[in-house]
């Protein structure tokens, strides 16, 4: 798997997971959380959490795989721009 591939894949992983992680800080938010039953709440709580680390851990990954490649994003990070280390503003 070449670089490229893997930091699109990363990329696809991390946008997804966020995703996810939206929906789950919404309910944790929402009335419907606090109707659950007290061990449903925690273990929500620290799959929240985990998943917070998990996505730092992608992000990590996203920027070691592109200063392996010299490739840098843009300013708003999108994932499907690229900007050359080497390009001048």
């Amino acid at each position: 798997m070449s670089n490229k591939e893997l930091l699109d894949k990363i990329m696809v992983e991390k946008a997804d997971l966020d995703s996810k992680l939206g929906r789950l800080e919404k309910f944790i938010r929402s009335s419907k959380f606090y109707d659950l039953l007290l061990q449903h709440r925690h273990v929500l709580l620290e799959q929240y959490k985990a998943m917070g680390s998990y996505s730092v851990a992608l992000l990590e990954r996203i920027i070691l795989v592109r200063q392996e490649m010299g490739v840098f994003g843009n300013e708003d990070n999108r994932p499907s721009e690229y900007v050359s280390s080497t390009e001048e503003d």
